[in-house]
């Protein structure tokens, strides 16, 4: 048979605001370009910083023939079979280590997340409650939530006002002062066990220590036999991703550090995928 002229290609892509546009929904011109990326051999798939059950349902729908990235790189998940491939947890401790948190920041949404369920151990009221699917959240006593857990989600408070209408974007000096003491406490807590990144204004995803979304695409794509890693993303959660690429890129609408270090193709609006798909 002919060989397609993607068969050597992986290519992986943030989700939210890369593969997806604004408001949440992928533009027509990335699916049309994915099906004829996969026709020419591609392996496409997404990698996020999303949990598995959240991102089931999600999976479903898109146009991806290989193993998902979830949890940043914690794990990554073939969704078709409904089976990890690879994952690597937190140690355990990472309970007790929460529970300290949550006492010197009460105010802070903080939740341990694991293959199947996301445990809320501190819910101050104002804090994150959109960012919950009722079905995927279980109440336990911190010593009965079962382990192995793959990521802490750690949601500051948000009051919607003219300086930041959205939760993911902007804030004020004051609460970026407020999140870097956590990342400065978490690091001196628990940095030799985990890697802490401040994936928006007011949220900080806790993985395990060395998982990043870049490892977690080079193996993937060594374990599918695929000699270039292809990655497009937008946040400071991609960055690891966009090293480890063979070709990097980023969408217009990226952060501006990435914007400055690689090269750009068009905003998620108006279809990122696509851009990228017709430069290979």
């Amino acid at each position: 048979s002919a060989m397609g002229r993607f068969e050597n290609y992986l290519l992986v892509s943030d989700f939210d605001r890369t593969l997806t546009n604004r408001q949440d929904s992928i533009p027509p011109e990335n699916l049309a370009a994915i099906d004829a990326f996969l026709a020419e051999g591609g392996l496409f798939t997404v990698a996020t910083g999303r949990s598995v059950p959240i991102f089931r349902d999600r999976a479903r729908t898109l146009p991806i023939n290989a193993p998902v990235i979830v949890f940043n790189g914690a794990v990554c998940y073939d969704f078709q079979r409904d089976l990890p491939l690879f994952c690597r947890s937190l140690p355990e401790s990472c309970v007790a280590f929460v529970q300290r948190l949550g006492v010197n920041y009460p105010m802070l949404r903080i939740e341990l997340q694991d293959l199947q369920f996301h445990y809320p151990v501190y819910t101050p009221p104002g804090t994150g409650q959109a960012h919950a699917h009722p079905d995927t959240i279980r109440h336990l006593p911190a010593a009965q939530i079962p382990q192995p857990l793959f990521k802490i989600l750690i949601i500051g408070p948000y009051t919607p006002s003219a300086d930041s209408p959205d939760f993911f974007v902007g804030c004020s000096a004051q609460e970026d002062r407020f999140y870097g003491e956590v990342l400065h406490f978490i690091a001196a807590e628990y940095g030799s066990q985990c890697t802490a990144i401040r994936s928006a204004p007011r949220m900080i995803e806790v993985q395990p220590v060395s998982t990043s979304k870049g490892a977690a695409a080079r193996a993937l794509a060594h374990h599918l036999g695929r000699s270039r890693l292809v990655c497009v993303g937008d946040a400071p959660n991609d960055l690891s991703m966009l090293l480890e690429a063979d070709l990097p890129f980023v969408p217009a609408n990226a952060a501006k550090p990435l914007l400055e270090q690689f090269p750009v193709v068009a905003d998620c609006d108006a279809g990122a995928i696509a851009s990228v798909i017709s430069r290979l």
